[in-house]
């Protein structure tokens, strides 16, 4: 966390990389790894942590919502509808995330629907209303 607070990204994701390969039992230090590697813009090692991460430990949030970004960024949208998904109460935040991957992918149908499930959790989230309305 020292690394990452002092704003060293690149080697806070190195260490947080070898944190989890010495202890891989952590799922919130993958969790810190993965934000690290994308704050870095290393997206190769974001992307094999999501995968090795969602591996080891399958079903948790925390993990969820990092790799979906991490799927996002490296433009692995069904990857990232497919993780989101798997969350059984979904934030308004992941259902964005979600309808924003399912835009990628050129569905806007599921786009819509995910962004309008997001509203109804949270009716003010201005983006959202602005995405819907962006939509043909």
């Amino acid at each position: 966390t020292l690394h990452a607070d002092a704003g060293a990204y690149a080697e806070a994701a190195v260490a947080f990389a070898r944190a989890v390969e010495v202890e891989p039992r952590r799922p919130d230090w993958w969790a810190q790894a993965l934000d690290a590697a994308l704050l870095a813009g290393d997206t190769a090692l974001a992307a094999r942590l999501a995968d090795d991460a969602l591996l080891l430990f399958p079903g948790q949030p925390a993990l969820i919502d990092a790799a979906s970004l991490v799927y996002l960024q490296t433009e692995r949208f069904a990857d990232a509808v497919y993780t989101l998904q798997s969350l059984d109460a979904p934030t308004a935040g992941q259902l964005e995330r979600l309808g924003d991957a399912e835009l990628a992918r050129d569905r806007p149908d599921a786009a819509r629907a995910a962004w309008e499930q997001a509203l109804a959790l949270e009716p003010g989230r201005a983006s959202v209303r602005t995405k819907l309305g962006q939509l043909p």
